[in-house]
């Protein structure tokens, strides 16, 4: 719909997209352009017009060149521009939350190559071209929380780079992050659908039982299991060490027992230096790689729309509860903590109880 806003000359579309509600201004205060343009916004909500396409024609609508050249900050450059700002600000990030929010970037770059080639610099995406990465993610049928979470990251980049770039006036991804409908993400899986996805995982290939059985054994989350080393694993101690991505801010190092299920499969791989999962490792996040083991779940015929890799980590959770294991303990393995101090645990003389856990599962 068109709408005036208080001291505004121009008017205002107001759309929806999915749950979201986005307002933005015409451009133009002839009711008739912005019509147009409200008319043009909409084709790109239900995808019947390219967005290089509709670019063109808004700025036909609005009489703008297109034969002009562009100055700005080219997107590419825009990680390394935000982490030299927060670095100056000595803002305190983990390394792990900035590898988080690169990969985003990266994927929103990657996207943006095929579907917006038009679009090179930070100045140029603005909401529509924001609206229309919203709805490939949410085609990806990744869950509200895991599209909510990078379109959080390119905010706040945008956010950063705002304070020493003053072409860029607006920040287009704030109006189109989803709601999160799904903070509790996939129910835990009965011990024989774990059976069956794991011989569909085995049957798939590429790692996937592998990665599978760690994250039944251990209750890592997915991407923390792609960026495993052979380092991280020491068969004579029975042991895996890994910092999780998400205590990386506490200084948390988990050590965890490997249960015997697990380190069988572990010395039946051929073990190399490096990663033990360089194909998913490459995938991922350009080919978002999570949204691929929906396959294995239909191959065990398991309903992908109810559950997702992240169900390992509750199997982990629910296993050990059901074992009679203490919170205490549980926590040590999985990293589960609701406060800072918590997590710097001391493992020394619990390491028969962990292995007692693991071995439970």
């Amino acid at each position: 719909m068109l709408y005036l806003q208080k001291n505004s000359k121009n008017w205002w579309i107001k759309f929806r997209v999915g749950k979201t509600i986005i307002r933005t201004s015409s451009g133009t205060h002839d009711k008739k352009k912005a019509s147009a343009i409200e008319k043009t916004l909409l084709l790109a909500r239900r995808n019947e017009m390219p967005g290089e396409a509709l670019h063109k024609l808004i700025d036909a609508l609005l009489g703008v060149s297109n034969n002009t050249t562009t100055t700005g900050t080219p997107i590419e450059t825009a990680f390394e521009l935000y982490n030299q700002i927060i670095t100056a600000k000595n803002k305190n990030i983990s390394t792990a939350e900035k590898r988080r929010k690169k990969q985003h970037l990266i994927r929103f770059i990657n996207w943006k190559t095929s579907n917006r080639p038009d679009v090179t610099t930070i100045e140029q995406v603005d909401k529509l071209c924001a609206i229309s990465f919203a709805k490939h993610l949410e085609k990806l049928n990744l869950k509200s929380k895991t599209r909510a979470s990078m379109i959080s990251s390119l905010s706040t980049i945008w956010n950063v780079l705002q304070t020493i770039r003053e072409t860029i006036t607006a920040n287009p991804w704030r109006a189109v992050a989803p709601e999160v409908t799904d903070s509790i993400r996939g129910a835990p899986f009965t011990r024989e659908q774990a059976e069956a996805i794991i011989h569909a995982a085995d049957e798939a290939g590429h790692g996937w039982g592998l990665a599978c059985r760690i994250a039944l054994y251990t209750g890592l989350r997915y991407g923390d299991i792609i960026h495993l080393a052979w380092s991280n694993i020491n068969t004579t101690a029975e042991t895996l060490t890994i910092t999780p991505s998400k205590t990386a801010r506490h200084g948390v190092t988990l050590t965890t027992p490997l249960a015997k299920p697990l380190l069988n499969a572990l010395k039946q791989v051929e073990k190399k230096d490096g990663l033990l999962f360089p194909k998913l490792h490459k995938l991922y996040p350009q080919a978002y790689t999570p949204h691929l083991f929906r396959l294995v779940l239909e191959a065990a015929s398991i309903d992908p729309n109810k559950y997702t890799f992240h169900s390992w980590r509750h199997t982990f959770r629910t296993r050990l509860a059901e074992a009679g294991i203490s919170d205490d303990i549980a926590k040590r393995l999985g990293g589960w903590t609701n406060d800072k101090m918590s997590m710097h645990y001391a493992h020394g003389g619990r390491e028969p109880e962990m292995r007692k856990a693991v071995d439970s599962i």
